[in-house]
Order: C-alpha cells, then sequence, then structure tokens
C-alpha cells in the first residue's frame, strides 16, 4: 500500500505535533513540563444509580468522578454536552468508552482512568496534573498514565481544531 498519498492529507501541524511529541520523548521538554497547568477545583461523586442531569444541576464542580464505567451510551454528543456546559473541565472514572474518550479529548475535555478510593466524597478539593499523571484528592495520590504533550495542548486549547489553529499560527475560530 502507497503511504505518501495517505501522508499528504496530514496537515503540517498534524506532522509537527507528532515530530514533537518524538523530540519529548526522545530528548525530554523542560519547557512543556512547566508551561503544562493543573486542573484543580471541586469534585462531584457520581454514585452508580445517581442521575448526571439532577446531580450537576445540583452541584457546581470542576471535576467529576465516578467509581463505575462511564460514557457507555449512544449519544456521546448530548453526554458531552451537558458536562460541557455544567462546567465540568474532568472526568475522572474506573473505565470510559473508548468512542467518549476520543470525543471528550478532541473537545478539550480531559479524562482520566483510575480506581477512585471508597473514602472520597463529593464537594472535596481535587487536581489532576495530567503531565505528571496523578490525581490528588485531599490527601490521596492516584496515579494514571501522563498525558502526552500532544494532548495536553489540545486540552489547555479547548479542543483539536483550537489546537492545530494555534499550532499554524491562524487566530481566526
Amino acid at each position: 500500500m502507497d503511504t505518501s498519498l495517505n501522508n499528504q492529507h496530514k496537515g503540517p501541524a498534524v506532522r509537527n505535533m507528532a515530530a514533537d511529541y518524538r523530540s519529548i520523548q526522545e530528548n525530554g521538554n523542560k519547557q512543556a513540563a512547566d508551561t503544562m497547568t493543573a486542573i484543580t477545583g471541586t469534585m462531584l461523586l457520581l454514585q452508580d444509580n445517581d442521575s448526571l442531569d439532577e446531580q450537576i444541576t445540583k452541584h457546581k464542580a470542576t471535576i467529576l468522578a465516578t467509581q463505575a464505567e462511564f460514557g457507555y451510551t449512544h449519544d456521546i454528543e448530548t453526554l458531552f454536552s451537558k458536562l460541557h456546559y455544567a462546567g465540568i473541565s474532568c472526568v475522572i472514572a474506573r473505565r470510559v468508552s473508548r468512542a467518549f474518550y476520543r470525543y471528550a479529548i478532541n473537545r478539550g475535555l480531559a479524562v482520566v482512568e483510575t480506581e477512585l478510593p471508597m473514602t472520597v466524597n463529593s464537594n472535596e478539593s481535587a487536581t489532576v496534573r495530567l503531565d505528571k499523571g496523578c490525581v490528588t484528592i485531599s490527601t490521596t495520590e492516584l496515579s494514571f498514565p501522563p498525558y502526552p504533550e500532544y494532548v495536553q495542548r489540545i486540552i489547555e486549547s479547548g479542543s483539536i481544531l483550537k489546537a492545530v489553529k494555534k499550532e499554524l499560527g491562524r487566530k481566526d475560530s
């Protein structure tokens, strides 16, 4: 199969992001580590039998956490929209549907897969470090695979489209 045709359709930003990621893997990137921000805020713990709609309207939280699986629905666009308009910046779950994971990341919502301890409660302060792969909830520290730097740029930009435009130097939206 001729891969040159496939490579022609990849824009310079996609190639540059991939090259940046390879460079970080090979050489490390101290500047990227300094510029990556953490997601900090109040956490909403969604129980298995809780209605998402009820909970996100009652609580003002920036991080949604659940000890169950998340995103296994046929309508991921609606689920994402509910989270987005409720001001959720990060979802922490034991397991997340791959389709929801990709959709959320491409639209700037951080998604973390890790086991939550049973001692975690709603309204606790939480910090998620995507570059370090750690979640701090009160005194509890959890780990997950760190996000690659190019994915962190997507989250920081707010979507993959905004990240690519920024990479290309375009200011239009």
